[in-house]
């Protein structure tokens, strides 16, 4: 099965209001307006109606937060996850994250979730992965849809279920999830707890790809090779390898290197530049590519 990827970093959360003025709501937020602080937070990270600076963007989510803000406390877990601002410190950032997720935030659910799936700087927990998992996905966060997913697609903290990986993946899906549109079109491709259909799966890597998933693209490119749900084309084929390639994916820099190696379709013949792709893809670890390198001399 082609990369699978957990996501793990939080996204700060921002929506800084264009409707109030500025002065407006720093009036609001100095006279303790909680949501005002969090706002004026929202506008120092994103850089709305003010200079970027995450230093105040700290110091007003922590005054909302200490008055029961959720979103406030989610993004102080962010800054201590990341280093932002202040030194990075897990135990501080899985506190805020435990804070706001017991408020039902379902970024903060998220995240403790990936904490315990992973043991950061709590004892490794698969199951109670998956519970903090489905609170999330139970309010359409994809990223946890996408998550709890893959739990089930490999068995972790729950009993294997292919179908039930493969209806969370088409619950995110559903909702423009790049990843996890890739997942179904995995899914449907190898019939993974779904029938196979590479028509469909064809359809959900060009919705992947359509928001530059590299993986998608990539899938896209095996679909036109091989002729899987569309008429076989491997000038086409080589097209989808590029924009894979072009992105870093190891497997598509070794089939645009095979390209260039064998002078395929449209594609002249240029070893040097095989061997080039061939390296950088063996780098990352692609066993294809370092067989070439060692079988040819390249």
């Amino acid at each position: 099965m082609k990369k699978i990827v957990l996501f793990l970093l939080p996204i700060l959360l921002f929506s800084c209001s264009h409707t109030d003025g500025f002065k407006e709501l720093l009036s609001k937020a100095q006279n303790g307006d909680a949501d005002a602080q969090y706002e004026l937070g929202e506008c120092y990270i994103k850089g709305d109606k003010v200079l970027k600076d995450s230093t105040e963007a700290f110091k007003w989510f922590s005054l909302s937060a200490k008055q029961g803000n959720d979103a406030a406390k989610f993004n102080l877990g962010c800054f201590y996850f990341e280093g932002t601002s202040v030194s990075k410190d897990l135990r501080e950032a899985y506190s805020w994250y435990m804070l706001s997720a017991l408020q039902e935030n379902r970024d903060a659910q998220n995240m403790i979730g990936v904490f315990f799936q992973h043991g950061l700087v709590v004892s490794q927990d698969y199951k109670e992965a998956v519970k903090w998992f489905t609170l999330a996905a139970n309010q359409s966060f994809t990223i946890a849809q996408h998550n709890l997913g893959l739990c089930y697609l490999f068995g972790n903290g729950v009993a294997k279920d292919s179908q039930k990986a493969f209806k969370w993946f088409m619950e995110a899906a559903k909702l423009g999830d790049m990843d996890a549109q890739f997942m179904v079109a995995t899914c449907y491709s190898i019939g993974e707890g779904v029938e196979r259909d590479y028509d469909e799966a064809l359809r959900w890597a060009k919705l992947s790809a359509e928001q530059n998933n590299a993986s998608a693209q990539y899938l896209i490119g095996v679909s036109y090779m091989e002729g899987r749900g569309v008429e076989k084309d491997i000038d086409e084929a080589f097209e989808w390898f590029k924009l894979s390639a072009e992105q870093g994916d190891p497997d598509a820099l070794y089939q645009v290197g095979m390209y260039y190696y064998q002078g395929l379709g449209n594609v002249s013949k240029d070893e040097k530049e095989a061997s080039r792709l061939f390296h950088i893809s063996s780098e990352q670890g692609c066993v294809d590519a370092k067989k070439m390198l060692e079988d040819h001399h390249l």
